[in-house]
């Protein structure tokens, strides 16, 4: 993390991280100059070379092409005439799929159409801000907000987790994950973990389309 930051601290700053960069970085920091270009390879955020001042990000996986269209990229770039000023290109799924057909511009999320999107990335118009309020999905099985989590509340003030972790492995519930690995011995394993205070390393961005779920649950 600390090496990651350094990389973007460069990027804010200068709009690249060239390799003279990269090189006085590995010097400064003590590591091997490919562990740095690996970083730098690996995350798009990094530039070799300093691009146009604003970068459009135009999402292209399947929920956001379904609601652009096949074109919106390239619309969007007609939109603006192709200036030199501003880059258009497409990105993978950027987690944004309830607000498809989803952008960033200089790494703040906008939706919208085609002339929207022109809009904001000519200063015209400004997007919005992210939303403050608890917002309610059709999945939701909770009559009110107040119902949430019932039993989560109960476990903690009368509940035996043991016996709520023999009821997980009981039922065979699965993580949702590739592995789909049982989620009763993931408990299991957390409780039976050295220590009082624990910890959940959590992946909250797979970086693929529907995943923005996972950005939901954790608001």
């Amino acid at each position: 993390m600390r090496l990651l930051k350094a990389l973007m601290a460069l990027q804010a700053a200068r709009g690249e991280v060239g390799d003279a960069d990269l090189e006085e970085l590995a010097r400064s920091e003590g590591v091997p100059l490919h562990r740095l270009e690996g970083l730098r390879s690996f995350y798009p955020i990094f530039r070799r070379q300093a691009g146009a001042p604003v970068q459009v990000q135009v999402c292209r996986d399947a929920v956001c092409r379904m609601a652009g269209g096949s074109g919106h990229c390239r619309n969007i770039q007609d939109a603006l005439h192709r200036r030199a000023d501003i880059e258009v290109t497409e990105v993978s799924c950027l987690g944004l799929c309830d607000q498809a057909p989803a952008a960033m511009i200089n790494h703040q999320p906008v939706s919208g159409t085609v002339d929207e999107i022109r809009d904001y990335a000519l200063g015209v118009r400004q997007p919005l801000t992210a939303a403050t309020t608890m917002r309610r999905w059709p999945s939701d099985p909770y009559a009110a907000v107040g119902a949430r989590y019932g039993a989560l509340r109960t476990l903690l003030t009368d509940g035996d987790p043991d016996a709520v972790v023999q009821a997980l492995k009981d039922a065979g519930l699965r993580g949702l994950g590739g592995a789909a690995f049982p989620a009763g011995m993931k408990w299991e394993l957390t409780r039976r973990a050295v220590g009082a205070e624990k910890y959940v390393i959590c992946n909250a961005d797979e970086s693929e389309p529907g995943t923005f779920k996972d950005r939901v649950l954790l608001e």
